[in-house]
């Protein structure tokens, strides 16, 4: 049984989500309302996309407080859906201190709609366990939650998917098979140090990485947000779908480390440990099991990981 939290949400809040206005970064990299360009109407958010990013960056919060303080957190790191977000949220917010009661009353019923809504998880997934009880012999019901676990066996099926399907480093051969590209095993090469590169620097070189003949200071803000590009990329390439914003949010989330921390810090805890789902050194460990599954006539032999060995076919 699948308990939806969006479906049964308040018609108000629904509204709410669905008026979220959609900004862009314009020349001057100042955020603006986007406008349709033929009705001239001010465009909205896609309504999945808000109700997606809501429910989950902002898992975990508990009061409205919370919520305030994490949109804010993501409004300054230049996402233009959390500027937005950040407007109509702080209009609340005054309309709630209102001299007029009705003004005020309404903007306080709002926020707690919205805060209740967003603490609540983002779906809840039960199952009845039924058994029966060995002193009396009675059949026994028994309600569990089984969110958690949902949402654990859902992320690795999500990427293996991807990884096998778009990465263009496996493919299926005449006979239906599981076969790698001729060059699979030295794109996975490539990544593999690319990535380790990365972690030298923060290690070994103290934040400096070096690229040829130069070094480039990671403490530097314009190369922290190179980095984040080359991550994005490297990602991108093994069938990772990620962005800049989604990765900005990942650091902030509270998982890599405190998200007051500096952008330096939480790189550095992202890149070296491994945490909650291993962070780089765990994807790291995954590619190169892959790699080495690959025989030298592309077809696979079962990928060895500490979790058990892995057969592709």
């Amino acid at each position: 049984m699948n308990i939806s939290i969006k479906d049964n949400a308040p018609a108000e809040v629904k509204f709410f989500f669905q008026t979220i206005p959609a900004y862009e970064i314009g020349k001057d990299g100042t955020s603006h309302t986007k406008f349709d360009p033929y009705t001239h109407f001010p465009s909205f958010v896609d309504p999945n996309v808000a109700w997606t990013n809501i429910l989950k960056d902002l898992a975990g919060c508990r009061t409205i407080n919370n919520i305030i303080d994490k949109v804010s957190f993501y409004a300054k790191n230049n996402d233009p859906f959390y500027q937005a977000l950040l407007v109509r949220l702080t209009t609340l917010i005054k309309n709630s201190v209102s001299e007029d009661p009705n003004v005020s009353i309404n903007a306080e019923a709002m926020l707690t709609k919205i805060e209740t809504v967003i603490t609540s998880d983002i779906n809840n997934y039960i199952t009845v366990k039924i058994s029966e009880d060995a002193d009396t012999g009675f059949t026994k019901m028994e309600l569990k939650d089984n969110t958690v676990d949902v949402k654990a066996a859902n992320y690795p099926r999500v990427w293996s998917q991807a990884l096998f399907n778009s990465s263009g480093i496996f493919k299926y051969n005449e006979s239906g098979a599981i076969v790698a590209y001729d060059n699979a095993k030295q794109q996975l090469r490539l990544l593999i140090d690319n990535f380790n590169r990365l972690k030298s620097a923060f290690m070994n070189n103290k934040g400096i990485l070096k690229i040829n003949d130069k070094n480039i200071d990671l403490h530097v803000a314009a190369n922290q947000e190179s980095i984040k590009d080359l991550i994005i990329r490297q990602l991108n390439v093994i069938g990772i779908g990620i962005d800049k914003p989604t990765l900005n949010r990942m650091l902030l989330s509270g998982d890599y480390g405190n998200p007051k921390s500096d952008q330096y810090t939480l790189l550095n805890s992202f890149i070296v440990n491994r945490i909650n789902f291993g962070g780089i050194p765990k994807l790291v460990e995954t590619l190169e099991s892959i790699k080495n599954s690959i025989n030298s006539d592309n077809t696979i032999k079962p990928i060895e990981s500490p979790d058990g060995s892995i057969d592709p076919k």
